[in-house]
């Protein structure tokens, strides 16, 4: 797709599958914002039957979960942390008006955390501390 470096960060990919939603058209088949309760596969007319938290039902020939795993942050609990006065915040809930310059940032995590994270954050802070209790394996940047 052309990135503009081997990892591209978060808006270049968020771009990408904009375009590629509307360049295929299936935006308008998407629907955004809805908490699914329900999902039941009917064997008779071989379609999904969808209910939503907002009483609406839908029916489709093909179901796709495009939630993520982490969709839903879980944030450590650790000794001391009820203690901690500085700024705390889950990478996917990024908060992008925190400047992190001058600061002396804690990261938690591996894999993702660290490969999109370290690189992103790594010039904007004072110091960066990794807390991580297995290293990633990934290629060379």
């Amino acid at each position: 797709p052309g990135w503009s470096k081997r990892y591209p960060g978060t808006d270049e990919l968020q771009e990408y599958i904009a375009d590629a939603a509307s360049t295929h058209k299936i935006t308008s088949h998407i629907k955004f914002n809805k908490t699914v309760d329900k999902c039941e596969w009917n064997e008779d007319d071989g379609k999904w039957k969808v209910d939503t938290s907002d009483g609406a039902t839908y029916y489709a020939n093909v179901l796709v979960n495009a939630t993520g795993i982490l969709h839903i942050p879980v944030t450590p609990k650790f000794e001391g942390d009820q203690n901690f006065e500085g700024v705390k915040m889950h990478t996917a809930r990024w908060d992008r008006s925190v400047d992190l310059k001058e600061e002396e940032v804690g990261l938690i995590g591996t894999d993702c955390s660290e490969v999109q994270m370290v690189p992103s954050i790594i010039n904007d802070c004072k110091k960066l501390t990794l807390f991580q209790r297995t290293p990633a394996w990934v290629f060379p940047k």
